[in-house]
């Protein structure tokens, strides 16, 4: 659901940025995929707890190997 809101947020700035901007400014957007939970969880996942080694933060994430890309939620560090 958040993809969606996200998606359409976005295209509506991007629109509003290249319509009002006069050729100064362009914004170009590519959507989110639309990645399904029920998908992931019939996938090998593991709800893991990670530790971010630049805030030092411990969180839990649901993780796929090959499928998941973990940021951490306090920094937004790249794990």
């Amino acid at each position: 659901m958040m993809i969606e809101e996200i998606n359409k947020s976005f295209g509506k700035m991007a629109k509003n940025i290249n319509r009002s901007g006069k050729g100064i400014i362009k914004m170009t957007f590519r959507p989110l995929k639309n990645l399904n939970i029920r998908e992931l969880n019939t996938l090998d996942t593991n709800e893991e707890i990670f530790c971010c080694k630049h805030c030092e933060q411990h969180f839990k994430a649901l993780y796929c190997v090959g499928k998941s890309k973990i940021f951490c939620p306090y920094c937004g560090v790249d794990l």
